[in-house]
């Protein structure tokens, strides 16, 4: 067998072993919860950094995770920027609460946009689960901090970008945001109206 298309069998091999134990380890989580009718506490906060608009969950997401049977609570605020008040939480089951410190204490999932600074970290129970843009690649010496307070963290822009995991691909949905977001930037500064009816490709043309 050639070397090339040996190479191309086995990593063929190794992602269909890896296919075959993500559904096994999913069947075995939904059994074991379904069991033991597990329930957890997810806790969104407010974003703090400078012209951050986002939020972790909106409300549709807080509706279907309360039906799962998880308890949701929301920091006061936290979605306004957002286009989500607090009485849209309410209506959908979460708790909305300004104390900031007595969330993080009964958080078992904490979901932030941006990565929690070590404060909120080292206020944290043993064993949290954090959900962000954490960036490890770009600054490794920042996850530091979930070692020292064992907490276990979840990278969202690491999930592997697979037809399995597209609802999950932050890169590419804030990548065609960003995308959007210049051409309506480009769209101010043209000296000239758009034709009614247009695309992004060949619009307008000119010479850098």
């Amino acid at each position: 067998m050639p070397a090339k298309h040996a190479e191309h069998t086995g990593k063929r091999i190794k992602n269909l072993s890896c296919r075959f134990l993500f559904q096994r380890l999913s069947r075995v989580s939904r059994a074991k919860i379904s069991k033991s009718n597990f329930k957890m506490q997810i806790v969104v906060l407010k974003e703090l950094a400078a012209d951050e608009n986002r939020v972790a969950l909106v409300p549709e997401s807080v509706k279907k995770l309360v039906a799962a049977g998880n308890e949701i609570f929301v920091e006061t605020g936290a979605g306004l920027l957002a286009g989500a008040s607090d009485i849209d939480y309410e209506q959908t089951g979460a708790e909305i609460s300004s104390n900031r410190e007595e969330l993080l204490v009964k958080a078992d999932v904490l979901t932030a946009i941006n990565r929690p600074d070590e404060e909120v970290l080292s206020k944290l129970k043993k064993g949290t689960i954090v959900v962000a843009l954490l960036r490890p690649l770009d600054e490794p010496e920042k996850l530091q901090a979930f070692i020292e307070n064992d907490l276990t963290a979840i990278s969202l822009e690491m999930i592997p970008r697979t037809t399995r995991a597209q609802a999950m691909d932050v890169l590419s949905s804030m990548a065609t945001i960003a995308g959007y977001k210049a051409v309506l930037l480009a769209t101010e500064k043209l000296p000239r109206m758009l034709p009614m009816m247009t695309t992004a490709f060949r619009s307008a043309r000119r010479k850098i």
